[in-house]
C-alpha cells in the first residue's frame, strides 16, 4: 500500500510541472526523453536469457508499449486542450475501467461497475458543463479517456500475465519500458522538425529529468510493484488518490482558478459512484 500511497503523491505534483514547466515543448520531445531516461534506469534489471521465454518477452514488449508508451502519449497531447486540475480530475475513469476490465477478463458483469461509470460522468458534466460546448474540451476529454484506459488495461495484464513468469517486478518491468521506448520512437522520429524545434531551456530539463526517473521510472515500478500486493479493489481505489492530490497542487501551487462550489458537488457525485464501485454485494 505504501507503494501505492508515494506514488499517488509524486503524481498528483506531475500534473502541473508537465503544464506549467514543459510548456511548448513538443510533445513527442517529451514522451520519448521521458522514457528514454526510464529504460536507461532499468536496463541493468534486465533478466538473463535462461529466465525468459520469448514468448513472455513479447508480451511485456506489448504491455509496456500499451500501459506506459500509449498511456503517455495520449496524456501528454491532453495537455493541449485542457488545463492540469481537468486532466486530474477526468483520471476519476481509470479505476471504472480497473474494474470493468476486470469483470470481462473474469467474466463476472456486474451492474454497479457502469452506475459508477454513469455517475462519474455526471459528476465531470456538473464541474465543467458550460465547456461541453468546446471543440478543445472535447479532444482533450477524449485524449484523456484513451491515456486512462492504456493505463488500466496495462494494470489488469500485468498483474494477470506476470503471476505466469518467474519474473521479478524490475525485470518485468525493464522489458516493458523498451517496449514503451519503441512505440514513442515512432512518433518521435517521424517529425525530424521536432528534434530541433527550440532550445530547452534549464526547467524544461529539469522536468523532463525529474519526469523520467521519478515520476516514470521509479513510479512505474513501484505502482506495478504496489499492485501486485493487493486487491483488485484496493488497486482502485488507489487509482483515485492522485485526482485529488492533483486538483489541489494545481490549484495551491500553479494557480489555476475553479468554480469550488461546482468542484465540491461533482466530486461528491463522482464519489458517490466510487462508493457504489467498492460496495459489496449482499
Amino acid at each position: 500500500m505504501i507503494y501505492l500511497i508515494v506514488v499517488s503523491i509524486i503524481w498528483g505534483m506531475s500534473f502541473g510541472i508537465i503544464k506549467y514547466y514543459l510548456p511548448g515543448v513538443q510533445p513527442n520531445l517529451i514522451v520519448f526523453s521521458r522514457l528514454f531516461l526510464s529504460c536507461l534506469i532499468f536496463l541493468p534489471f534486465f533478466p538473463r536469457q535462461k529466465k525468459i521465454t520469448i514468448k513472455s518477452f513479447k508480451v511485456f514488449i506489448f504491455l509496456g508499449s500499451i500501459q506506459f508508451g500509449l498511456m503517455y502519449i495520449f496524456y501528454i497531447y491532453s495537455f493541449k486542450y485542457l488545463n492540469a486540475s481537468q486532466i486530474a480530475l477526468f483520471t476519476v475513469f481509470t479505476p471504472i475501467y480497473v474494474a470493468i476490465l476486470a469483470s470481462i477478463f473474469e467474466k463476472n458483469f456486474k451492474a454497479k461497475y457502469y452506475i459508477a461509470a454513469f455517475l462519474a460522468v455526471l459528476g465531470a458534466f456538473y464541474i465543467y458543463y458550460r465547456d461541453f460546448y468546446s471543440s478543445n474540451f472535447w479532444a482533450g476529454f477524449v485524449l484523456i479517456q484513451v491515456s486512462n484506459l492504456s493505463f488500466a488495461l496495462g494494470q489488469i495484464s500485468y498483474v494477470k500475465y506476470i503471476k505466469k513468469t518467474n519474473l521479478r517486478d524490475s525485470e518485468a518491468v525493464s522489458i516493458m519500458y523498451i517496449g514503451a521506448l519503441l512505440l514513442s520512437s515512432i512518433f518521435f522520429f517521424s517529425d525530424f522538425s521536432q528534434i530541433s524545434s527550440g532550445k530547452l531551456t534549464k526547467i524544461n530539463f529539469a522536468a523532463i529529468i525529474y519526469l523520467g526517473i521519478i515520476a516514470s521510472g521509479l513510479c512505474f515500478f513501484l505502482w506495478n510493484k504496489g499492485a501486485r500486493k493487493v486487491n483488485p479493489g484496493i488497486l482502485s481505489i488507489m487509482n483515485n488518490m492522485k485526482i485529488p492530490l492533483g486538483v489541489l497542487f494545481s490549484l495551491i501551487i500553479f494557480g489555476e482558478t475553479i468554480d469550488v462550489m461546482k468542484l465540491t458537488i461533482g466530486g461528491l457525485i463522482i464519489v458517490l459512484g466510487l462508493i457504489v464501485l467498492y460496495v459489496k454485494n449482499n
